[in-house]
């Protein structure tokens, strides 16, 4: 584990069944990758909320508006402003920053996710053909411990097969 560190619980990378790893990803490949924050607060079950103003219990409330879900569910501005300073200092580009979804998206070369997530980005082969992965956990500095919830798109492997 690198110092000063902490591993991302759940974001094991595991080689693809049947890949092999044929060396490392090229330095200067682009990646992108969305990193997901926490929310402000737990959503509430979906019939804890009252019924509206005036109408019989089990009437269905209004859908909530993107500015509503924002502001109380969504990610915190501080949250967003530490990921994206922690990108900065890794040479990462913020590409998009969005409170209601929680995301952050960055976009930068391989070596640079790699020494910000504390990776070893590695190219596989395997019978459906090639992809970008790693093995073991990622890790966060312990500032974001618990603000980040995942990071996704540092592995490209197929994730779906046609039928």
């Amino acid at each position: 584990m690198p110092p000063g560190t902490v591993a991302l619980p759940g974001s094991e990378g595991r080689p693809l069944a049947g890949s092999r790893a044929v060396g490392p990803a090229p330095p200067q490949q682009p990646v992108s990758a969305t990193l997901i924050v926490r929310r402000k607060a737990a959503l509430p079950p979906v019939d804890a909320s009252p019924p509206p103003a005036g109408q019989p219990p089990g009437t269905a409330r209004p859908p909530m508006t993107r500015a509503e879900l924002a502001a109380r569910y969504g990610a915190d501005a501080a949250d967003l402003a530490k990921v994206e300073a922690f990108a900065r200092e890794h040479g990462l580009q913020v590409t998009g920053a969005d409170a209601a979804s929680r995301s952050v998206t960055l976009a930068g070369a391989a070596q640079a996710f790699g020494s910000a997530f504390g990776v070893d980005l590695r190219l596989y082969e395997h019978p459906g053909g090639t992809y970008r992965g790693f093995s073991g956990p990622i890790y966060l500095p312990a500032e974001l411990d618990g603000v980040v919830e995942a990071v996704l798109g540092l592995d490209t492997r197929p994730a779906a097969m046609p039928r």
